[in-house]
């Protein structure tokens, strides 16, 4: 590990900064620029290239295993990327400090938005997009990320809003940094055991238990622990007559309005996350459902749909609740070219050919991996873009997406390494020989939608070439998206079918939802799109 003396590069992620660094964007941590204080350290306020949050943390271990492992772990939390999670930008470990680089918001936290602010309260629109953000952010580290994370303090104070108050979730994996008999709870500010179930079980189930405490902060505007009451206990009784839609005393009467149906949607939730045991308790994945108003045709003519539609999440069975340290975690490498060259016996091995270039098989760190040779730009300011373009795919991480491994540059080429998995692209699949059934139809339409939807709305990347060449599907019919973000230097338009009308360069969201409402024609009817002599299938369906 490099001392203050001697400073070495990284390559596990994020920027490195030196310690120094650090102490003069804060001036020298000065009490003034201090934001806040809590279990795992000290944050200040610095400027870098713009204005950061900068995290001291507390380490009491210092030898070098340690720091090692303080390495991989920040390589975790870079590996995380969704719009409702704070970013890591850097990081610093050197000798005894350890201090993360992140994303500032000038709005605050909710805590304070919530019951300190006194110029302005949070309205509803605001609060509902709060939980929703919220629960999709914890959706991502319980059930997306490579390596499942139990955020173990969720808490107002944890939620830090944008300009636009969409949330943002902060401390997410910094239980890692602590010894193992260490405990954030009991070095946190009076107020936190209140977001812990009484079994204190670190489980998937007891993060959803403190969203509900949450959920009935913003429901209430009432502080965690009022006159020497605590929320949950307050709660109780009032809850029940509110889910009988008598919300008087119970409802934040500093709302001066709000929407009826989404208010019974979040009391609804509020109360399952709270005050149902942790074995019939939903999953965030099913609470995020119900607060987008997700309701399955069944329940439309229910006496009480709400009701019903909210006790059935929790029938759902927990398989998988201990799964947080169980996956392998990746961040992209820049590899030399003669490492692709071996990995590749000589770029020999010879998979095919598509719009961005040619594909080879080959083997790093032991693994099977796809080597994609992409086609040549003669442009250098196009060469330049599309590397900015590689490392920001490089950090797209989602189970429905094909992930980039690393990528390697020499001369002109340009090389991508890609994770490799015995699959078969959607259009061999359904135009061969075997049918698909519906069910394996519908299983990769929703798969798909959902790594089209990680796309635009965490990553903020247009696809640009939506079509069933490019849905690779493995043994277990899991949908995975390919060849994302890249094709606008290769190809000016769309494949004539899958074009808008409207948009044929395909440059916007929108061109990708009509491209991929082309493919869900092509699973519903099995009519091949492209085939020669065949009826168009926007105009023959």
């Amino acid at each position: 590990m490099a001392s203050r003396q001697e400073r070495t590069s990284s390559t596990i992620g994020p920027k490195q900064y030196s310690f120094e660094e650090l102490v003069v964007a804060t001036g020298g941590f000065s009490r003034k620029n201090l934001l806040g204080e809590g279990g795992y350290g000290e944050v200040f306020k610095g400027f870098l290239d713009e204005y950061r949050a900068i995290k001291k943390l507390r380490i009491i271990s210092s030898d070098e295993q340690r720091k090692k492992e303080l390495e991989h772990e920040i390589k975790v939390i870079n590996s995380v990327s969704h719009r409702n999670l704070v970013k890591l930008v850097g990081y610093c470990i050197e000798e005894n400090d350890v201090l993360l680089v992140l994303e500032y918001f000038p709005n605050k936290c909710l805590k304070y938005n919530l019951h300190e602010r006194k110029e302005r309260i949070l309205v509803w629109q605001e609060r509902m997009q709060i939980a929703k953000g919220l629960a999709k952010g914890l959706e991502y580290l319980h059930e997306y990320c490579n390596f499942k994370i139990i955020h173990q303090d969720i808490k107002p104070g944890n939620i830090l809003l944008d300009n636009n108050f969409e949330p943002k979730i902060a401390d997410f994996g910094l239980a890692l940094f602590l010894p193992d008999n260490a405990t954030h709870v009991s070095q946190s500010a009076v107020g936190t055991e209140v977001y812990m179930e009484k079994s204190k079980r670190i489980s998937k189930k007891s993060d959803v238990y403190s969203f509900g405490i949450v959920l009935l902060e913003l429901i209430t505007g009432r502080k965690p622990i009022c006159d020497g009451i605590d929320i949950v206990n307050w709660a109780k009784n009032p809850i029940k007559q509110a889910l009988m839609g008598q919300y008087s005393g119970f409802v934040d009467s500093k709302l001066q309005s709000y929407n009826v149906e989404e208010i019974k949607l979040m009391i609804c939730c509020a109360e399952h996350c709270v005050y149902k045991p942790s074995t019939d308790r939903p999953r965030i994945r099913e609470i995020v459902r119900v607060l987008e108003g997700f309701i399955p045709p069944q329940d439309k003519d229910a006496n009480d749909f709400l009701q019903h539609r909210v006790q059935k999440l929790s029938i759902i069975p927990e398989t998988d609740d201990n799964d947080s340290v169980e996956s392998e975690v990746y961040s992209t490498r820049m590899f030399s070219y003669q490492q692709l060259e071996r990995a590749t016996q000589g770029f020999s091995q010879f998979l095919g050919e598509g719009s961005l270039g040619q594909v080879y098989k080959g083997y790093l760190d032991g693994k099977e991996v796809a080597v994609r040779q992409l086609k040549q730009l003669p442009d250098e300011k196009q060469r330049e873009n599309l590397e900015k373009d590689i490392k920001i795919i490089g950090s797209v991480n989602h189970p429905n997406l094909v992930r980039q491994l690393g990528y390697s540059t020499q001369g002109l080429n340009r090389f991508l390494a890609l994770e490799f998995f015995p699959s078969i692209s959607l259009k061999s699949l359904l135009h061969g020989k075997r049918t698909l059934e519906w069910s394996e139809r519908v299983k990769i339409a929703i798969d798909s939608a959902k790594g089209l939807e990680y796309l635009h709305e965490n990553c903020k990347i247009i696809h640009g070439d939506i079509m069933t060449n490019n849905i690779l599907i493995d043994n277990n019919f899991q949908s995975k998206v390919t060849n994302f973000g890249l094709i606008k230097y290769y190809r000016s338009e769309r494949t004539v079918v899958y074009a808008d009308p409207e948009d044929r360069k395909g440059t916007s969201e929108k061109s990708d939802i009509y491209a991929f409402g082309v493919v869900l024609l092509e699973l519903i009817t099995g009519i091949d799109s492209r085939k020669k002599g065949a009826n168009n299938i926007i105009n023959g369906v």
